[in-house]
């Protein structure tokens, strides 16, 4: 293990020299990765592939959690329901706490909505 994260700090370091020495050139920048360090390139694509997936499956929570919401009879404070509840609050909530109340409804769940599936519509093309 020890192997593999002294692979990854050097691997950092070498990046950081090739960004000093490149001076702000991204695209000088990528030729250079690309070129000698193509392992960089992989790591980055695996984790936006990675981070994608789980976004996916935040976004059937979350549509779960919108679909539940029109349903006053069903308690979401109980078992299946309370995991998807504790899964998304944080997210609501932190999108709520810096928009203002429109006419005095919450739009929160709205934008956390237009939040989630503008970055999975564009993380995807962040691949390398």
């Amino acid at each position: 293990m020890d192997k593999i994260f002294d692979f990854f700090i050097d691997g950092l370091l070498l990046i950081i020299d090739i960004l000093i020495k490149v001076e702000n050139d991204t695209f000088a920048f990528y030729i250079i990765v690309k070129r000698d360090f193509p392992f960089v390139l992989d790591l980055l694509n695996y984790i936006i592939e990675n981070l994608v997936i789980l976004l996916k499956c935040f976004n059937v929570l979350f549509t779960m959690r919108f679909m539940l919401a029109w349903f006053p009879n069903i308690n979401p404070f109980i078992a299946p329901y309370y995991v998807i509840r504790v899964a998304t609050q944080p997210y609501i909530d932190f999108v709520a706490k810096r928009i203002p109340r429109i006419f005095g409804q919450d739009i929160s769940f709205f934008v956390c909505s237009f939040l989630l599936n503008y970055v999975l519509e564009t993380l995807p093309r962040l691949k390398l």
